[in-house]
């Protein structure tokens, strides 16, 4: 049946296959999966006896209930019903996007430092490199997207009333943490791998480089800490406790994420020194912006704002001891910015 159970997935390549899985061409591309023939079966199949579509539809149902439990049949529209469903997701593949994204990234690892000998020809410019090029950076933008759905992730099985089982329940904690933990070394150390110079000197610095990545991380870092994301984490820790991921361990996470141990550290890189900046301009959003929208949380009426607060609090200090301590002069202007930041945030706000 080719990459995926239904050609609706558009999974459109098998990213995860590896050089030592020994595939076949085919197995590479889209074919008609199970799920299009049961959709066409269950929708233009003639039912003998059936007078009316109404007298088709316990045929119709009892064909649903064979397959209730099979995840080859499922369906959920992406986004639906409010919340992030991590099995309900565009171009993946597999039950598991943390190991399905790591394959992929090693496939992108090996396919960027052959780019230029695979797209280029003599005679010829270099439209087809830079079209690629940038094909490979919405690649890697897919593959950490994947990932992020685990957190705050919320599987949806839909089910009628006479069907035992919740329609909503939280993706375990163990999960997103191990989401979490993809995304810090993946996202936020910086993935220098992808400006292959041989690349850059081709196409410009402009399709890559260090604006590029740190654009990119900031993007990512924006999602994640998103007021719809952290509601419903704080929703799912007061719905559904156990094996909830609380929204004060995120926010710790995302800070060692981005922060890293500032204690042992001598300089901060350039690539790092972006994103510190691009988390405190999104903490400052989440301290003084209220999300508009029919489903936007209401951020001042949340433990959102105590807890970034409480956040802007701790790292103050963490900062101020490294600065101490750092001889790096550009770490050392970059952390007294920072302190000088986050008071603008704080006394903004009527903190301290």
């Amino acid at each position: 049946m080719g990459v995926a159970p239904t050609i609706m997935d558009y999974a459109r390549q098998n990213y995860i296959a590896q050089p030592e899985d020994g595939l076949r061409p085919e197995d590479f591309l889209r074919r008609i999966g199970v799920y299009d023939h049961y959709a066409v079966n269950w929708g233009y199949r003639i039912i003998p006896g059936a007078a009316t579509p109404e007298h088709e539809l316990p045929t119709l149902d009892e064909w649903i209930v064979e397959r209730a439990h099979d995840r080859m049949y499922k369906y959920l529209p992406r986004g639906g019903f409010g919340v992030s469903d991590p099995r309900a997701q565009t171009e993946d593949m597999g039950d598991d996007p943390v190991r399905a994204s790591e394959y992929g990234m090693a496939n992108l690892r090996r396919i960027i430092p052959n780019l230029v000998e695979w797209t280029t020809k003599p005679g010829e410019d270099y439209s087809d490199l830079a079209e690629i090029y940038g094909e490979a950076l919405s690649q890697w933008n897919r593959y950490v997207g994947h990932v992020l759905t685990l957190v705050a992730g919320v599987h949806v099985d839909l089910k009628t009333s006479d069907e035992a089982g919740a329609v909503f329940d939280g993706v375990e904690r163990d999960h997103q943490k191990r989401a979490m933990d993809w995304l810090a070394r993946e996202v936020f150390t910086a993935p220098v791998w992808l400006n292959e110079a041989e690349i850059l000197e081709r196409v410009g610095p402009n399709s890559g480089g260090f604006a590029s990545i740190s654009r990119r991380q900031a993007q990512i870092l924006n999602r994640l800490l998103d007021p719809r994301r952290m509601a419903t984490l704080s929703e799912m820790e007061a719905t559904q406790p156990d094996g909830a991921y609380p929204l004060a361990e995120f926010l710790d996470d995302v800070r060692d994420a981005v922060w890293g141990n500032l204690r042992a550290t001598s300089a901060i890189d350039r690539y790092r020194r972006a994103l510190q900046r691009a988390y405190l301009e999104r903490l400052e959003y989440l301290m003084t912006e209220e999300p508009t929208g029919n489903t936007a949380p209401d951020v001042s009426n949340s433990d959102v704002r105590p807890l970034v607060r409480a956040q802007l609090t701790e790292l103050r200090s963490e900062v101020e001891r490294a600065e101490r301590r750092i001889r790096h002069r550009v770490t050392e202007a970059h952390l007294l910015d920072v302190i000088s930041r986050i008071d603008t945030i704080l006394e903004g706000d009527g903190g301290d």
